[in-house]
Order: C-alpha cells, then sequence, then structure tokens
C-alpha cells in the first residue's frame, strides 16, 4: 500500500499547491583528451551537496583501453585511499568501487563545482575515439544520505572519460534531477554545450527509448539514461535516480471555504498521481478518500 498524508488547514481557502524547491545533487566525472601513452586524471565533481553524510558508488571503464594508475586530489573531507577499493582484482577488471562516512555527524556542504577527487588513468594503444569512465552501481549500489539520515532519492550522474579524437566533445555542464514531493511532480533538466551543434537526446527507461525531448517532466519515477550526440557523432552520457517508481504525489488540491463560521460545508478535492486500489488517504477526522465535505 502506498500511503499519501495531507494536512488539514485551519485557514482555509481555493488555492493550488506549488512545489517546493529543492537542490540539485549530480556528480560529474571529468573528461580528458589525450593519446596512447598518456597520463590523464578525471576530476569528479560535485553541485548540490548540503550535508552529505554518506557516498557509496562504483565507476566502471574499459580495461582494454585505460589502465588505472592512482587516485590524487582528495579534497571531500575525511577522504582517503582506504575508502576505495582499488585492489589488481577490482582495478585490472575495470572497476572501482568506494564508500565514504562523515563520522562528525553533520554532514559535508561543499560550494557548486567543488571537486571530491580525482582518478588517473594510463590511456592505452587500444583506446578508440571515446573512452567512457562510467559511474555505475556494480558491485556497490549507488546510495547518497543527507543528515541526519535522508537518503537522496534524485541525483545526477554525469559520466566523463578520455577522447582521442580531434575537435571537442559534446559535454553537459549542468544537471538538475528534482523528485518533486507530494505536492508536484518531478524534471530533470540539463544543459549542453561544447562539440558540433546540433545535438540529438535519446533517453531510455529499462533499456527502452521513451524521449527524445532535451528534459523531461511530469510523473517520472524510476531510473533513466541519456545520451547526447553531437553532429560530429560524439557523444557524453549521463544517469539520473528519481523517487522511486510508481510512488503517488499530489497534483493539486481545491479547497472551497465554508460560507460562513457556522456552517459545515467546506470541501477539499486532492489530484494524485497514480491512483487507484494501492493508494490511502488518511485524513486526521476517519476520511479515507480524496474527497472530503462538509468542513467547518
Amino acid at each position: 500500500m502506498k500511503n499519501l498524508t495531507f494536512a488539514l488547514l485551519s485557514l482555509l481557502s481555493p488555492f493550488w499547491l506549488i512545489a517546493q524547491a529543492n537542490d540539485c545533487f549530480t556528480l560529474y566525472m571529468g573528461t580528458a583528451d589525450a593519446q596512447p601513452g598518456d597520463t590523464i586524471c578525471l576530476e569528479v565533481k560535485a553541485d548540490g551537496m548540503q550535508e552529505l553524510l554518506s557516498m557509496q558508488l562504483s565507476v566502471q571503464w574499459d580495461p582494454a583501453a585505460l589502465q588505472f594508475y592512482q587516485l590524487s586530489d582528495m579534497q571531500l573531507p575525511g577522504l582517503s585511499d582506504t575508502h576505495f577499493n582499488t585492489t589488481p582484482a577490482a582495478v585490472d577488471n575495470g572497476f572501482l568501487a568506494m564508500a565514504w562516512f562523515d563520522f562528525s555527524l553533520a554532514g559535508v556542504s561543499m560550494p557548486d563545482g567543488s571537486a571530491l577527487f580525482s582518478l588517473c588513468f594510463e590511456v592505452l594503444d587500444g583506446a578508440g575515439p571515446q573512452q567512457a569512465v562510467s559511474f555505475s552501481g556494480s558491485p556497490t549500489p549507488i546510495e547518497f544520505v543527507m543528515a541526519p539520515a535522508q537518503v537522496i532519492t534524485a541525483y545526477s550522474l554525469i559520466n566523463g572519460g578520455a577522447y582521442t579524437a580531434a575537435g571537442t566533445p559534446p559535454a553537459i555542464t549542468a544537471a538538475c534531477a528534482l523528485a518533486g514531493d507530494c505536492q508536484s511532480g518531478q524534471s530533470i533538466d540539463i544543459t549542453v554545450g561544447g562539440g558540433q551543434p546540433p545535438y540529438t537526446y535519446t533517453w531510455f527507461k529499462g533499456g527502452q527509448a521513451v524521449s527524445t525531448d532535451e528534459d523531461l517532466s511530469g510523473s517520472l519515477g524510476g531510473l533513466y539514461e541519456l545520451l547526447v550526440a553531437d553532429a560530429a557523432g560524439q557523444t557524453v552520457s549521463g544517469s539520473f535516480s528519481m523517487v522511486p517508481d510508481g510512488l503517488p504525489y499530489l497534483l493539486g488540491a481545491v479547497i472551497q471555504d465554508a460560507t460562513c463560521p457556522l456552517a459545515a460545508n467546506g470541501s477539499i478535492s486532492l489530484q494524485v498521481s497514480g491512483d487507484g486500489p494501492d493508494v490511502v488517504y488518511e485524513w486526521g477526522h476517519g476520511a479515507t478518500g480524496p474527497y472530503v465535505s462538509n468542513l467547518a
């Protein structure tokens, strides 16, 4: 069952509920122009980092094209080599996992664009024009938690890597995944630059293409992948997590005042996404539907 709670206001008046503001938590993997034999370091930067208590994730790449060299430039407070799995069994097979926790329990806040750490690689002879270094949920699942203990359900992960081809590749320079709340729907907004416009956008969910728009909005839910291609065929990608699929949210509410202080003819009518038998309404006076009347 999915529960939706709506607080009755003491002063009733007709209005539409408006979404509250959310921070846009995003990680960006750096990119670098390179040729075989070069050593490159890719910065991992963050936007929307407010009171981050813990984070864990994995990073993947093609070990036939990139050889892991070292970690560097640890800027996230308390982060060290010990928070990463850099054993040969991991990095020689093209993946790395990390987990970090703020033992102060206060959470860490950093300005947008702050570097957290860097991953360094040697570019091998087998490298193609584009060699992606991508965030992944395997083998370590992705999780971000804000202090005191709030799991971040909406976030963006922008992939990077090494580019050996001529020209400038496209880049996702800004991304914002908003989960909304019980009062509004979700949205994903991105900004793309570089490369050779125009760009084409392909959004995937569950392996199926679902949109060719630049941005998404509405009742989203779930995990999305985005592939952006420029006119030269070079690409950049990202993954986006929204509030879990199927969770109801409030599209709006119409509240009608009682006609006078002694009348009990006020009402509230809710509009809810995904309304169905699995959605349960719990009003403070015992009503159990999307519409309540006889309110004073």
